[in-house]
């Protein structure tokens, strides 16, 4: 590492405690922490004759790269983020009461999730992989492959799928997906699909059996592609689609799949593990214990 260079890495970790020079002493403080370096504060440091006095709002700038927590990827990355609600009982999969108790729920969503997160990591190991939990929790979920967390901000679901795909984009992100976590059955290849449909579509989504989408993806982003939606009900997914092709976006639509959201859902996953039908992990040890349970 050039001199310089270590230099300038000094004068970042610097910068995260001293903000770009808005006073005249926070102007004097600088100039004397750059003596201190031993960078005359208005000789060029760099071959391309950047100067120091140019550097305070340049270092000001590069704060905004990978080591901005706010940052979720690498410029071009692909991005899949899963949508979750923090697994609280009585807060969750609540249509399943009464055949469920609300900590039975909380655990079916659990594994729900679980699920998802081992599917997106063997499918997409090149993705910058997400977790945006809807509020913070306590719970301590071992990440599969290279999946980090992240809190969903916004007052409705619109709201917070709007900021993330806005916080992906702004990162850098190529195509960006979002994967709800009420569709723990999804086939790998259909989250495969949605980011090679992004090669020749500006948006892409999968149609859910009750009228939802079990995920949307996109390689440009208007945050109106959500405006007036009729959230958790049969109309979200055709509301969306009027709204993409209102905004001229071409758009591919996958196979249509199935959310795991009420009773009669439980019940059909039942008749496939009847048929031979093996599910994914978490799900199948729930339903084992499902079983166990109601035969007692």
């Amino acid at each position: 590492m050039s001199t310089n260079l270590f230099k300038l890495l000094v004068l970042d970790i610097h910068w995260k405690y001293a903000p770009p020079p808005i006073s005249g002493f926070t102007f004097i403080r600088s100039k004397l922490f750059l003596n201190t370096l031993g960078i005359s504060f208005h000789s060029p440091i760099s071959n391309k004759g950047v100067k120091t006095d140019n550097l305070i709002y340049l270092v000001s700038r590069y704060n905004k790269s990978m080591e901005n927590p706010a940052l979720i990827c690498n410029r071009e990355d692909d991005c899949a983020i899963l949508f979750a609600r923090a697994p609280v009982p009585g807060r969750v999969k609540t249509r399943f009461l009464p055949h469920l108790t609300p900590v039975q729920s909380s655990e079916l969503h659990l594994a729900c999730v679980k699920d998802a997160l081992a599917m997106l990591a063997t499918t997409l190991p090149n993705a910058a992989q997400w977790l945006f939990w809807s509020e913070q929790t306590e719970i301590n979920l071992p990440l599969p492959g290279g999946f980090r967390t992240a809190i969903q901000v916004g007052v409705n679901l619109g709201e917070r799928m709007a900021n993330a795909f806005q916080r992906a984009f702004s990162s850098g992100a190529r195509n960006v997906v979002l994967f709800g976590s009420d569709s723990p059955t999804l086939p790998p290849d259909l989250a495969a699909q949605a980011f090679a449909a992004l090669d020749h579509s500006d948006l892409v989504l999968g149609p859910t059996e009750d009228g939802g989408y079990y995920l949307i993806g996109s390689r440009r982003f208007d945050p109106q592609i959500f405006s007036g939606v009729g959230w958790s009900t049969p109309r979200a997914f055709e509301q969306t689609l009027a709204n993409a092709r209102r905004l001229n976006f071409s758009v591919s639509l996958l196979d249509r799949w199935y959310d795991l959201d009420e009773w009669k859902d439980i019940e059909r996953l039942l008749t496939l593990r009847c048929q031979g039908e093996t599910q994914p992990e978490n799900i199948e040890k729930f339903l084992k214990q499902l079983e166990l349970q109601q035969n007692v």
